[in-house]
């Protein structure tokens, strides 16, 4: 059954609303704690990695939840529904920290705050989002489709956020004016809980309640430790993994521009130009992509991409004194990452195809969510390297100028690391094949779908 526009639509939307509060979080949270909160940036990057280490635990719990809900309304469905209002407030009390608290209650607040965002709140949407194009599409096409519409969104609302945050909160008063973030945060909150309400009663979920009699047996008497084991025994899961962790780890150094454009180039509203070099080339990429994936495939047309993004990625480092060749190699490396992000749920979804035809059960929440582990861990150790690596330049925030073992720092995470990572992403792609094995093992699928429940 082919999905109607409006719901793919409306589930893409969704996005724009998370692409808000978790493009604040995950891009500007580091500046905010260190140059208007005043925190060091080692305690800031270590807080970071550890709430997303427990953020990965999480996932993985989230999936099995996810897994054996069953409500009118389907699985995913309802988890994402109640995660939304939590996850604004959360946001607001982030961005928001009192200026009366420092030292160790300071901290700890910060972590309690992060910890909250990222481990808990922001898991429930998050597993549940990305498990829906599984359940309320049962077709490739749609599946790809979604979210192509989900990125677009996605990319989108980042390229604004990045174009009008920076000169914004300069407009109210500078990085350092709590102020300015507040008024910020407040604008960002009540867009991010509009559009997310509105993905959130737009899907609606295929075969509810539905379950084979052998699926049904199996799935109430499998451990937790059996359902992450069957998903980690998956060959393709383990390549997706990889690939994933290396992805979210270079999208999460685009936390360094805002120190690349004000401390190396010399100009803080330059981020907004850095931000649509990053990612409107990358919607460019994914709109080549549908045709790309139509007549070739997923794997060739994510192997072009990955050998695009590499050589992108090398311009923008060997000649990263040069903000007009890094912006050229930002821009050819956001092409290349065109197909790869087009195609990532689906294949995904295929992932956990190949997991439920080979172990004849239903793991598309564990499969979704062991693979958001990785998203949210590289996310955190992409925060946790901008961090130390300042730390370790002697970075001193409001200092006119910083010393030349600081710009090196902020150089090397923002533009030499991201060319290992790319090439890590073309390697793992060379032995991505499943999508070749999927019509027999749908249609078997099919087959076990039909048999009468008990």
């Amino acid at each position: 059954m082919i999905m109607k526009i409006g719901r793919k639509l409306g589930y893409g939307i969704g996005d724009m609303g998370a692409g808000i509060i978790w493009g604040m979080v995950s891009s500007y949270v580091l500046v905010y704690l260190t140059d208007s909160v005043g925190m060091a940036a080692a305690v800031v990057g270590t807080i970071i990695l550890i709430a997303r280490v427990f953020d990965g635990i999480s996932d993985a719990l989230m999936g099995i939840v996810i897994d054996k809900t069953h409500t009118k309304f389907g699985k995913a469905k309802p988890w994402y529904l109640v995660s939304i209002l939590p996850l604004v407030i959360n946001f607001l009390l982030l961005f928001n920290i009192p200026k009366t608290m420092s030292g160790t209650a300071q901290t700890v607040y910060v972590f309690v705050l992060y910890f909250m965002i990222t481990a808990v709140i922001y898991t429930i949407k998050d597993v549940s989002y990305n498990t829906l194009p599984a359940l309320v599409a049962d077709n490739t096409k749609d599946r790809v489709s979604m979210t192509v519409i989900r990125f677009a969104f996605s990319l989108t609302t980042a390229i604004i956020i990045g174009v009008i945050t920076v000169p914004a909160l300069n407009s109210m008063g500078g990085l350092q004016n709590q102020q300015a973030w507040s008024n910020l945060s407040y604008i960002f909150a009540a867009v991010g809980l509009a559009t997310l309400l509105i993905s959130a009663f737009s899907v609606k979920e295929l075969h509810v309640g539905k379950k084979t009699t052998s699926a049904k047996k199996k799935e109430n008497s499998l451990p937790i430790y059996k359902s992450i084991a069957y998903v980690f025994s998956n060959k393709y899961f383990i390549l997706a993994l990889t690939a994933t962790l290396a992805g979210m780890t270079r999208i999460a150094l685009m936390g360094a521009s805002v120190y690349y454009a004000r401390d190396v180039v010399g100009d803080s509203n330059l981020v907004g130009i850095i931000t649509i070099a990053s990612l409107f080339p990358m919607i460019i990429g994914m709109l080549i992509s549908n045709r790309l994936v139509n007549k070739l495939g997923m794997q060739k047309a994510r192997t072009i991409g990955n050998v695009v993004s590499v050589a992108g990625a090398l311009l923008a480092a060997i000649f990263s004194d040069n903000f007009t060749l890094v912006i050229t190699g930002l821009a050819v490396l956001g092409v290349g990452m065109g197909p790869s992000t087009a195609t990532g749920a689906a294949m995904l979804s295929h992932i956990a195809d190949y997991g439920e035809w080979k172990h004849h059960v239903k793991l598309q929440g564990v499969t979704f969510s062991c693979n958001s582990v990785a998203t949210k861990v590289g996310t955190g150790l992409g925060g946790a390297l901008i961090g130390w690596a300042l730390s370790a330049g002697g970075y001193i925030a409001g200092a006119a100028a910083q010393s030349a073992q600081t710009i090196f720092m902020i150089k090397g995470v923002f533009l030499y690391v991201p060319v290992f990572l790319c090439a890590v992403s073309f390697v793992t792609n060379l032995f991505m094949d499943i999508e070749y094995k999927m019509p027999a093992i749908h249609e078997e699928l099919k087959q076990r779908s039909e048999e009468p429940a008990v």
